[in-house]
């Protein structure tokens, strides 16, 4: 109240915020803080109650008392039902407003509640202390030895410093604003300052008993067990995966193990299947690491480092101007490479020879074989191939000992093709490819990429489609036609009348297209004297249903807009979209009946029939808890739950042949 004495602002709206401020910043768990606040109104010739509570979030709560001589009596708290009965009782014997104030808090005071009770009236002259008293504190209860051995086995003992050498009890709580320990019989337990139970001792689970230490959050779990040893868990969906454990036997299991040097640096690491012994150089006078990928390797800084590993073989490099070289290594298959051989004879079944740039081997069953130093391309000469050029293990070009060349792949700056006939195919210098000297039989055309001005077929299956604009209708089809029309982000259903605009469709060169015959299923750059004119789908032209997008990037959603409409604005339209957490179903209604709206609102917490019209807005609510209401522009309500509440803004009258009330 200090708070909204000092604002400027002293509306409902602003005590509504300051309250739901000191509520979720109090020292001590909020599911023990207790706020309710009622302010009552005269507004209009009417009583109006604002109603404040954490239940409902802060939100403010108006109630309506129709009747001006209707009285309506709130309480909340503690001892709400004792507070309503006192102050009932105070406004039937025509107690003044004062006294029934403060028989109530004389009635309800005891260790919890009592001081001095301040009541604040708020008008258009702002909040003014309209009465101030000591209560009454008839009903507090002081300890004493006598007390505490009448009620040892029923009451609380409530102490700043409580010393002695047993306690006996069921229950001990102790707290401050960082959290809560609470003993309870063979478990002790901790929660934290979000009222959440973070750690258990004794007794932590059942069914069976679980004896031992457990820590929690939303993702991990620590347990030290009597029965199962040492263990840690992770929150796997909705089950709790260990991944490492202790035994009672002493064996460890872990789903993961690395080991890191004093300084951080990894040793082991078993996901990765690496062991490397380098942070241990000072100890070895050199470097030795073993791992999945490289296999062993033993370094001299700066000097040479050998290599034994499944894909290498052996090798040896050299350390040479900041980089290493390979100076020597064996093969899978036994074969050995090396810079020099120093040798008085030597006589080998295969010849390696290799320098910077790659090697040549010649052997006997593969005859000389040319390879980049990237091993990437390979060039043969053998009597069973021919000669071939290889890129990444494919054969890109080879001619074969019948003298056929063979190429995936072929550029040239001058290229004739000539068939059997002497009539030229290709003329790479002309730039001619003369598809009329083939005999061409197509059952199916293939294709990565299409780029077509004019692209008219009776079916195609195409894997990729990207075109500007695309219409479900066929090229001769004129006259009234219902079809799709897909152009950026909209798609529509249209009627419409097909039209020939009388402009001639062309080519990507600009010739201009014709039908090959009158059945119009092919087209053609000959003059057919049938020519091919492009369609104008405009005339009389209905969209009935729209698709299209509403924003743009993450936060756009569809939109499907249905009917033509009057003409009229949005009248005679529906719609259909879904935004975060709601699916809306939205009917404009004609100017004749007063351009409303109709809307059906499926939400994550209720469902919502929403009735707009110029004479105001009616609603009919199904909320998650079953809870039905029904509100009437006028102000008349109904909600039924598991009570039923009706309220008139007018006359109530209830019809039928038997009206039966308890």
């Amino acid at each position: 109240m200090d708070d909204f004495f000092k604002s400027k602002n002293q509306q409902i709206d602003v005590l509504s915020q300051i309250a739901k401020r000191v509520f979720t910043s109090a020292p001590y768990p909020v599911h023990e803080n207790s706020l309710e606040i009622v302010v009552a109104a005269y507004e209009d010739n009417k009583s109006v109650v604002y109603h404040i509570c954490p239940t409902d979030n802060f939100d403010v709560q108006r109630n309506i008392l129709f009747s001006p001589s209707d009285c309506a009596i709130f309480t909340g708290g503690i001892k709400t039902e004792q507070s309503f009965n006192v102050a009932h009782e105070g406004y039937m014997n025509n107690l003044s407003l004062s006294q029934i104030f403060q028989n109530v808090f004389d009635s309800i005071s005891f260790e919890g509640v009592g001081g001095n009770l301040e009541v604040y009236k708020i008008d258009s002259t702002g909040a003014n202390l309209f009465y101030k008293n000591k209560i009454n504190e008839n009903n507090i209860e002081f300890i004493t030895i006598d007390l505490l051995t009448e009620y040892f086995e029923k009451h609380f003992i409530i102490a700043e410093r409580l010393f002695g050498r047993i306690i006996t009890g069921e229950r001990v709580i102790v707290g401050d604003p960082d959290g809560i320990l609470e003993i309870r019989g063979n478990k002790m337990v901790i929660t934290d300052r979000n009222g959440r139970e973070v750690m258990w001792f004794g007794l932590y689970g059942t069914n069976p008993d679980k004896f031992g230490v457990k820590l929690e959050n939303d993702t991990n779990q620590v347990v030290m067990d009597r029965d199962e040893g040492f263990y840690i868990t992770r929150k796997d969906g909705n089950a709790w995966d260990r991944i490492i454990w202790l035994d009672t036997q002493g064996y460890i299991h872990a789903k993961g193990l690395k080991l890191h040097g004093r300084n951080s640096e990894i040793i082991l690491d078993a996901d990765e299947g690496l062991i490397d012994l380098r942070p241990l150089q000072g100890y070895l006078g050199q470097e030795i690491r073993l791992s999945i990928e490289d296999g062993i390797t033993v370094t001299r800084a700066n000097k040479n480092k050998i290599w034994l590993n499944a894909d290498k073989g052996i090798a040896i490099d050299r350390y040479d101007g900041g980089t290493w070289t390979p100076v020597f290594y064996v093969d899978l298959d036994g074969n050995i490479v090396c810079n020099d051989i120093t040798a008085n004879k030597m006589i080998a079944k295969d010849l390696t020879i290799e320098n910077d740039n790659g090697l040549i081997t010649l052997r006997p069953d593969e005859g000389i074989k040319i390879t980049r130093k990237d091993r990437q391309v390979e060039i043969g000469l053998n009597v069973d191939d021919g000669i071939y050029i290889d890129n990444d293990g494919d054969r890109k070009f080879w001619v074969d000992p019948n003298g056929i060349l063979h190429a995936k792949d072929l550029i040239a700056e001058s290229l004739l093709l000539v068939g059997s006939n002497g009539k030229i195919l290709l003329d790479a210098n002309e730039r001619v490819l003369n598809l009329e000297n083939f005999d061409m039989i197509i059952g199916s055309l293939e294709a990565q990429n299409v780029i077509s001005t004019f692209f008219d077929t009776d079916f195609g299956a195409i894997n990729d489609l990207t075109v500007n604009r695309l219409r479900t209708v066929r090229r001769d089809q004129l006259g009234l036609v219902d079809f799709i029309d897909i152009q950026d982000k909209y798609m529509r259903w249209v009627t419409a009348v097909a039209t020939e605009s009388g402009e001639q469709a062309e080519d990507s060169k600009g010739r201009p297209l014709y039908w090959v015959d009158s059945k119009k299923n092919r087209v053609t750059t000959e003059d057919t004297g049938i020519p091919v004119y492009l369609i104008d789908y405009n005339t009389e032209r209905y969209e009935k249903l729209k698709m299209y997008f509403v924003g743009t990037g993450y936060e756009s959603y569809p939109m499907m807009e249905w009917g033509v409409g009057s003409g009229n604005g949005e009248s005679e339209k529906g719609y259909l979209y879904k935004e975060k957490g709601k699916m809306h179903v939205r009917y404009h209604t004609s100017a004749e009946t007063g351009s409303g709206k109709r809307s059906l609102i499926l939400g994550d917490n209720d469902l919502s029939l929403v009735s707009e019209m110029p004479s105001g807005t009616s609603t009919i609510k199904f909320i998650n808890d079953g809870t039905i209401k029904i509100e009437h522009f006028s102000g008349s309500s109904i909600s039924i739950g598991q009570n039923i509440e009706i309220r008139a803004s007018g006359n109530l009258k209830l019809v039928g042949q038997r009206v039966d009330i308890n």
